[in-house]
């Protein structure tokens, strides 16, 4: 009688394997299948970061304009992702920027060595991690209509 209920154990164990495996190699054409769908239907972004500070003069209108693309991509339902960093470089100058921060002057100082940058400067603009130009340059922001 000992026997019987180990047998049973050991049929089940063995069927939940066998299974396992059966709906594994299921899952992975379904998930194949899945990912192919939502590769083909996968909407463009764009991550925009913006370098900035209070204490920049020409800040201002790279900021006004960040805003107007956020509000065009919100409106078109565009996936535009602005972000605005303030840097704390120019809060020696006098103007402290109460939203700055050195861990975005040191994002800023690491795409300076990616793009070969001799300067870091504000309003700079960065789409994607690939591009960088003036802030508020509006010809360089082809998003806009």
């Amino acid at each position: 009688m000992k026997l019987l209920p180990s047998i049973i154990t050991l049929s089940l164990f063995v069927s939940c394997i066998t299974n396992e495996s059966q709906i594994s190699a299921d899952s992975k054409e379904n998930t194949t299948e899945i990912i192919t769908d939502k590769e083909q239907t996968a909407e463009p972004f764009a991550l925009l970061e913006l370098y900035t500070s209070e204490g920049c003069s020409d800040c201002p209108a790279a900021e006004a304009l960040l805003n107007d693309i956020a509000l065009e991509a919100w409106a078109d339902r565009s996936y535009i992702y602005a972000l605005s960093f303030h840097v704390d470089y120019w809060n020696k100058l006098g103007w402290k920027d109460e939203f700055s921060q050195s861990m975005f002057s040191d994002r800023q100082r690491a795409y300076r060595k990616v793009f070969g940058n001799e300067v870091v400067y504000t309003p700079q603009m960065i789409v994607n991690g690939t591009r960088e130009f003036v802030g508020s340059d509006k010809d360089k922001t082809y998003f806009r209509h």
